[in-house]
C-alpha cells in the first residue's frame, strides 16, 4: 500500500529520527506500509477531567494468544509487535459524552487529549471513540477504535498504584538473556503471575464502600499493551488503565524496552495526585529496578498522599541493608514500607493495617 503523496509528506515532515525516516521512503516506494490503524488506549481521570491516550500504526494482524501456541508463534508475534511503524502527522478525532476534539498524532504515533468541565458519574462504565481522520489510502474504510474510561469514586478508601514486571508478571527484568527469552517465546497465556497476587489485587480493589482504583505504572512501552492487557484479564486481574511509556528508540529498540526510566514514574504518580487530590496511595513494586527510590522520593515530597509502601524483594536486585534504610526513614515520615518476600506475607500485613 502507498499513501497518498499529501499525507506521505505530512509522516515524513514529523520524523526525526533518520533511519526511521529511510525505512519510511523505502517501504512506502514499494508499497510495503500497511493499512493503518488505531489502538485505543484506556483512559483515566475523575468526574470533571478525563485524558486519552492512543496510538496510530501499521495494522500489524495481531491475533489473540492462544492456549498451547507454539514458540514460533509467539516469536513472530513479538515481532510483529515491535516491527510495525507509527504513524505520525496524521489527524484523529476523538468523541467523549457528546463532545469531540481533532487531534495529530506525534513523532511516535501517539495522539493524547483531555476533557474537562465534565459531569461524569464515577464508578459507572464509560467509553470514548477515536476515529482516523485523514484518508490515508484512496477508498479507505472508516477507521475507528474505542476504549474504557476509568473515572473512580471519590468515596474510594484508597488507590493503589502497581508496577508490573516483576511486581505482578514474573519478568526476570534484572536478567537481560532470561527476560529477552520470555519477551520472544512466551505470550499473554503463559507468562506467570505470582502465585496468589491477583487475589490480593482483587480484595484491595473491594476494600471499602466503593472500588478502590488500581493503575497499573511501568516502564514498559505502548508497544506491550496488548500483551499486557490480556495478561491482566486472563489471570483476572481488577480492570484498571495502563501508564506505560512511548517508544522512543529505534534500530535495536526491541532489545531494549522496558529499560527504568524514573523520571516517567515520578510524573505518573504526581499527576495522579493532581487529579484525585483527595485520595490517598498504597504504591506496590519490586527491589529488582529502582521501585523503592521512586517510591521514597514520591514520599518525601508528599508523604501526607502516601498510605503504605509495598516492596516484593527479588533477587538479584537493591541490597537488604539498602531497603532497611530506605524503610526506617518511611518510618520516620510516619509511612508504612512493609518489605515480602511472597505473597502471603504481604496479603497479611495489609490485613495487620487495615488494608483488607
Amino acid at each position: 500500500m502507498k499513501f497518498s503523496t499529501h499525507i506521505f509528506r505530512k509522516v515524513l515532515k514529523k520524523v526525526r529520527n533518520p533511519f526511521k525516516r529511510l525505512k519510511i521512503f523505502i517501504k512506502h516506494q514499494l508499497g510495503w506500509l500497511g493499512i493503518p490503524t488505531i489502538i485505543a488506549y484506556e483512559g483515566y481521570g475523575n468526574s470533571s477531567e478525563v485524558n486519552m491516550t492512543g496510538m496510530v500504526l501499521e495494522d500489524k494482524g495481531l491475533d489473540k494468544p492462544k492456549a498451547g501456541q507454539s514458540k514460533w508463534k509467539n516469536f513472530l508475534a513479538a515481532l510483529k509487535r515491535f516491527s510495525g511503524d507509527d504513524i505520525p502527522g496524521i489527524q484523529v478525532k476523538v468523541s467523549f459524552k457528546g463532545k469531540s476534539q481533532v487531534t495529530e498524532t506525534d513523532e511516535f504515533g501517539l495522539f493524547s487529549v483531555k476533557f474537562r468541565d465534565l459531569n461524569l458519574k464515577a464508578g459507572e462504565k464509560h467509553f470514548y471513540q477515536a476515529e482516523l481522520m485523514d484518508e490515508v489510502e484512496e477508498g479507505q474504510p472508516k477507521v475507528v477504535a474505542s476504549a474504557e474510561v476509568f473515572v473512580p469514586s471519590p468515596e474510594a478508601s484508597y488507590g493503589v498504584v502497581s508496577d508490573i514486571d516483576d511486581t505482578i508478571l514474573v519478568s526476570y527484568a534484572s536478567r537481560s538473556l532470561k527476560k529477552l527469552w520470555i519477551v520472544l517465546f512466551k505470550n499473554a497465556l503463559t507468562r506467570r503471575s505470582f502465585e496468589g497476587f491477583s487475589d490480593l489485587y482483587q480484595s484491595l480493589h473491594a476494600k471499602g464502600k466503593e472500588k478502590n482504583p488500581v493503575f497499573y505504572l511501568s516502564n514498559s512501552e505502548w508497544n506491550l499493551f496488548d500483551l499486557l492487557r490480556d495478561f491482566r484479564e486472563h489471570n483476572h486481574f481488577p480492570r484498571g488503565p495502563f501508564l506505560l511509556r512511548p517508544m522512543k528508540r529505534g534500530g535495536f529498540k526491541l532489545f531494549f524496552t522496558g529499560k527504568a526510566k524514573e523520571q516517567h514514574k515520578l510524573e505518573k504518580i504526581a499527576f495522579l495526585f493532581t487529579i484525585h487530590p483527595d485520595m490517598k496511595f498504597v504504591l506496590v513494586g519490586d527491589s529488582g529496578q529502582h521501585d523503592p527510590l521512586v517510591y521514597t522520593e514520591m514520599a518525601r515530597k508528599r508523604p501526607e498522599r502516601i498510605k503504605a509502601i509495598f516492596i516484593r524483594r527479588i533477587s538479584p536486585g537493591m541490597n537488604r541493608n539498602k531497603l532497611n534504610r530506605l524503610r526506617q526513614e518511611m518510618a520516620d515520615l510516619g509511612i508504612d514500607m512493609y518489605l515480602f518476600d511472597n505473597t502471603e506475607e504481604a496479603r497479611e500485613h495489609a490485613r495487620e493495617t487495615g488494608l483488607l
